[in-house]
Formats: C-alpha cells, structure tokens, sequence
C-alpha cells in the first residue's frame, strides 16, 4: 500500500499501513464468532460450539497478531485464508445443526449467512491458488456482502419477533401459575 492512505489515521506510524490487514481480519473473526455466538444463542443450545468457535478465532488471532514476526508473507496469507475458511465453515455447521433442532432464528441466519459465506470460502480458495482468478472469483464477495446485508436485516427481525413471543409465552405462564396459586 502506498503511505498517503493511512496518514491521516496514524501519521507518525508507517509500519501499521501493512498491519491494517491482519488487524482488520483479526477483528473480524472476532465478530463474526461472538456475534454467531450470541445470534444463535449457542451458549445455550450448543455450549461445546460455542467454546469451540471462540477458542479457534482467539487462536487464530494470536497467530494473526504473532505472523508478522514467525512466518513468511506468503504462509501469513495462506493461514489468513485457512482461518477464515475454517470460522466460516463453523458458522454455517452451527447454524444448520440449529436448524435442525428447530431454532427459528437460525433459518434466517442460515438464508443471510449461506451466500457471504460461499462468496467467501470461493474467495479465500481463490486467494489459497485453489481456484482460478477470474472476474467472477473477484467479484463474488461484492455480491454475497450485498446479499447478506438484505437478508440479514430480515434475520434480525425474525430473531426480534421469536425473541418477542418467547417473552409473550413466558409472561402467559407465570401468570397461569400465579393464578393457580391463589
């Protein structure tokens, strides 16, 4: 990267122009893990997965934090890739084993996550040189980011109206039982 894109974020600190990357992908991992987490309520529903997934994205962000020192340019980008594959991977296994167990939030999480995620793995192959770069391996995470962005405005909705009458059928039934009582 040239220096002038970062010199108004940390003018007096070059180095940080090629740590942006490994920082941004490190975030994101994070979020994406703690917000599938939270999303799918995997605490709760799936507690080992849960653990499973953080663990894997805080070990793959100490090693995103440490490649700039151990490995080479090349096996940072290959591990990058790997360890968005692997999140991704987890992701869309948690969200379908919820499915599975009739969680209603995670259809829309899975029908929001499904398209990102495949434009996704179909990018980090392309940046592994499993698959050729053409403009369609280019372009495809645009269009998955454009997709997901639709749908998953439709899962947050979903996910607020499940949440909504859980709270609604709770409320019945402390009433039902303060009602027995007197």
């Amino acid at each position: 990267f040239p220096v002038t894109i970062y010199q108004f974020l940390w003018p007096n600190t070059v180095s940080l122009n090629s740590d942006s990357g490994r920082i941004g992908v490190l975030f994101g991992l994070l979020f994406i893990s703690l917000m599938s987490i939270r999303f799918l309520d995997l605490k709760n529903r799936s507690p080992l997965l849960a653990k499973g997934l953080l663990l894997f994205s805080i070990l793959a962000g100490m090693v995103i934090l440490l490649s700039k020192v151990v490995m080479l340019d090349h096996l940072r980008g290959v591990f990058l890739s790997a360890s968005l594959l692997v999140i991704f991977m987890v992701v869309l296994v948690a969200s379908i084993i919820l499915l599975r167990r009739r969680y209603k939030p995670a259809k829309y999480y899975l029908l929001a996550w499904t398209p990102l995620l495949f434009a996704l793995i179909i990018g980090s192959l392309k940046n592994l040189g499993l698959i050729g770069v053409n403009p369609i391996t280019i372009y495809i995470t645009h269009f998955g980011l454009a997709f997901y962005s639709l749908s998953f405005c439709l899962a947050i909705a979903q996910k607020v109206r499940w949440t909504e009458e859980q709270k609604l059928e709770a409320e019945q039934t402390l009433r039902r039982r303060i009602e027995l009582e007197d």
